[in-house]
């Protein structure tokens, strides 16, 4: 939709140069708006096709791994999460306060850190004939709750001892 916004403006700013008409400021102004938002269409497009290609995460039975951080999520980490969205699917995951992921480095995945509620966001944009982000929900609530009763078995063999 992007790509045809920007297409679309470029094809009004070429027709408004081509014209013969005697050119005014506000010819200059529209002009210049118009440029200023196929630009934008056109740069959204590049990111977002940039993002698509990349690693978004990868689901390990012990936890989970984000090409932006050096260490891997356990799954005991994860208190809970939920996937939202409508144009594209968001994977929230809402960590346990005392874990700290670390750095984030750069990378192509549309991921957001928020420190303060120790929240990640991972955006997925839907591909026709790819994994979707809520087929993974089921396996996603599996792992989690595998690792919590890992943890209570623990605990519970640590003081039967």
């Amino acid at each position: 939709m992007r790509s045809l916004l920007a297409g679309l403006f470029i094809l009004i700013i070429y027709a408004c140069i081509t014209t013969d008409k005697a050119h005014d400021s506000e010819w200059l102004k529209s002009v210049i708006i118009l440029s200023m938002i196929s630009a934008f269409c056109l740069f959204r497009c590049y990111r977002m096709y940039k993002s698509i290609g990349s690693a978004l995460l990868t689901m390990k039975p012990r936890g989970l791994i984000l090409p932006c951080l050096d260490k891997a999520i356990l799954w005991e980490q994860i208190d809970s999460f939920e996937i939202t969205g409508q144009m594209y699917k968001k994977l929230n995951l809402y960590l346990n306060p005392a874990f700290k992921p670390g750095e984030f480095k750069p990378c192509n995945a549309k991921i957001k850190y928020d420190k303060q509620n120790n929240h990640i966001q991972i955006s997925a944009y839907e591909i026709k004939g790819k994994i979707k982000l809520p087929d993974c929900g089921p396996l996603i609530s599996d792992y989690i709750t595998v690792a919590h009763a890992r943890l209570e078995l623990q605990l519970f063999m640590q003081n039967k001892k």
